[in-house]
């Protein structure tokens, strides 16, 4: 009778240590999936901070939507989140720069068929949507396919959270279903006298 109890008191201890240590994995595994490293750019004393990690937006298996509906449906499309932050010292500097865009050579989708829309956190307009093929050429001699999605300049103390979007104008018909566009987003900065 002594043996059969105490064999009950080690199955129940071990079986309570297998669930414990089951939770304590489970909680460790969901603790260490939230974790996203931020990817950094710096350019001329400024930084671009990308919140999840990536500063790549790719649109695949999407279908040509107009820009009301697009706009009306945002929490419904892709996006990059990003911050560029800066401080300038010297109060006869200023820093210009530029945000620009790299279309990825894979990409399969026609440059003119895609609309880019640049907005802050809270989805506020800040660039009206436009065709990425129509976007005004970077002025960085390291990129001479990028595309200026916005440009500003800033002296002081700045930090500025951005929002972007991409999908497929609606006045384009796709043709196959599997077409793809990337592009990365990219930051040039170089100081100016004020």
């Amino acid at each position: 009778m002594k043996e059969l109890k105490k064999s009950k008191q080690i199955i129940i201890i071990g079986i309570v240590s297998l669930i414990l240590i089951l939770i304590g994995s489970t909680y460790a595994f969901f603790t260490y999936s939230k974790i996203h490293k931020a990817l950094t750019l710096t350019s001329g004393g400024i930084n671009a901070t990308f919140v999840e990690g990536t500063n790549n937006l790719e649109i695949k298996y999407a279908y040509p939507i107009s820009d009301n509906f697009a706009i009306q449906n945002l929490d419904k499309l892709d996006y990059i989140d990003f911050t560029v932050t800066g401080n300038v010292s010297d109060k006869n500097q200023a820093i210009k720069y530029e945000i620009y865009l790299t279309k990825n050579s894979e990409s399969t989708i026609d440059e003119n068929r895609i609309k880019v829309y640049l907005t802050d956190n809270n989805n506020a307009k800040v660039v009206e949507p436009a065709i990425y093929n129509d976007l005004e050429k970077t002025t960085y001699i390291g990129a001479s396919n990028g595309k200026i999605i916005y440009h500003n300049t800033e002296s002081g103390s700045f930090s500025h959270q951005y929002r972007l979007y991409a999908w497929i104008d609606s006045i384009y018909s796709q043709n196959e279903e599997h077409q793809t566009f990337s592009f990365k987003v990219n930051l040039y900065a170089y100081n100016i006298d004020v």
